[in-house]
């Protein structure tokens, strides 16, 4: 009697990195079903890991949800941001005689981030469909999830590497324990320029997969907030229809650290926990701390909108949708001071009209959401991240669309121009 091999199994892995916190699904592509990759064997009370690498003072590497006891250790944050070369982050010490804010300190110590959060991933997948692994030999593939803003050449190349280190990491078991080790093995899994089944595929085409293959779906403009931990992020993006197949055409970006953390740690140095309760709360209540941010985040509204605008030919549009994603996509404080942006920004003047918040869809493919203690909102990357590549919705980025429409109108004397706001 000969020994059969086992039958292939593809799972793809959709891997939500995220400023403060990392979200993980995971889909079956055989049965076309999304679960949430939970975590319970690690002990962790949410399906969710911290988006962090903390590294102690002989320069030992851990997990953020795993710190040394060494009380010399750092916490390497905001690594996602910090690959995008994004600045208005503190800057790290050295430790073991390496400067942790340097470029390949950063890349690095992503690699290493990414790859225990795929090998950890993939046991945790293997715990919760014990029964529909047995017997087969799973072939995995993963997306991570970049921003719009930040898909750009240069970019996302350095995106791509790091990707390839991480993955080429997971699949051999190489784990590296210290940060001198983690360095040298950087460079040298560089060199070796081995493929990857794993892909950079931009976030907001990932959020809002669930809405683009549901039947409320129309061509058109849409605009996406995510409301994370460390960031906010927006995005005007036009949904379209090109023969037969839907296409995102993202016309404007723009992300600052202006997430729940980030906005109270600028304002308040003391009492931070109950500040940011009240800021995630879904009821109207007074922040007085944060009354000097509302300008800000009109700003960075404003500079979503306007480029789309000037990059959309609008037609007859009673309302523009606006989607909220995110840990905090259900703050009334967030979710108020976006939508002031239309009167205190005159929108309704340079002929936007006013906007209409929505929830997206949460789609029936997918199992395990109730379990993992998470709302779709906060899934919605990782679950549109879990499809494989060529399911993923063609599109196009900002810098590939020019304007339509003139960037400013013709100055009046004495009247204030609020193209420019």
């Amino acid at each position: 009697m000969t020994n059969r091999r086992p039958l292939p199994l593809p799972i793809n892995l959709g891997i939500d990195f995220g400023t403060s916190w990392t979200k993980l699904c995971y889909r079956d592509l055989e049965s076309e079903r999304t679960g949430v990759v939970r975590f319970e064997h690690l002990r962790l009370p949410e399906s969710v890991l911290p988006s962090v690498v903390q590294v102690d003072g002989d320069g030992l590497l851990f997990m953020g949800d795993k710190p040394s006891s060494n009380s010399a250790c750092v916490a390497v944050r905001y690594l996602k941001m910090r690959l995008a070369r994004a600045g208005g982050f503190p800057d790290l010490p050295v430790v073991a005689g390496v400067p942790l804010s340097s470029e390949l300190s950063v890349r690095a110590l992503s690699a290493w981030y990414l790859s225990r959060v795929i090998v950890r991933a993939r046991y945790s997948v293997l715990v919760q469909e014990s029964e529909l692994v047995r017997n087969r030999q799973v072939q995995w593939s993963a997306n991570v999830g970049v921003p719009v803003e930040q898909f750009k050449n240069e970019n996302l190349d350095v995106f791509d590497e790091v990707l390839r280190v991480a993955w080429e990491w997971a699949e051999q078991r190489i784990t590296p324990t210290h940060l001198n080790e983690t360095m040298a093995l950087f460079q040298a899994t560089v060199k070796n320029e081995s493929a990857a089944n794993c892909h950079a595929v931009p976030e907001i085409v990932a959020a809002i997969l669930s809405f683009s293959k549901s039947r409320s779906a129309r061509d058109g403009l849409y605009l996406y907030f995510d409301i994370g931990g460390g960031t906010l992020d927006g995005v005007g993006f036009e949904l379209r229809r090109e023969a037969g197949e839907v296409v995102v055409h993202c016309k404007a970006g723009n992300v600052a650290d202006l997430g729940v953390e980030a906005l109270v740690h600028s304002v308040v140095k003391v009492d931070t926990d109950r500040v940011s309760r009240r800021l995630l709360s879904e009821k109207a209540v007074s922040i007085p701390e944060l009354e000097d941010r509302t300008d800000t985040l009109h700003t960075f509204a404003a500079n979503v909108i306007m480029p789309a605008k000037q990059k959309h030919e609008w037609g007859r549009l009673s309302r523009l949708p606006v989607f909220l994603g995110g840990g905090a996509a259900g703050s009334h404080w967030y979710q108020h001071t976006l939508a002031e942006t239309h009167k205190f920004r005159a929108h309704g003047n340079c002929g936007i009209p006013p906007y209409d918040f929505r929830p997206i869809p949460e789609p029936a493919d997918l199992i395990g959401a109730k379990e993992s203690g998470l709302p779709f909102a906060r899934l919605a990357i990782a679950y549109g991240l879990s499809f494989p590549r060529e399911e993923v919705p063609e599109f196009s980025l900002p810098e590939d669309h020019v304007n339509v429409s003139p960037p400013r109108p013709a100055r009046l004397l004495g009247v204030t121009s609020y193209v420019d706001t």
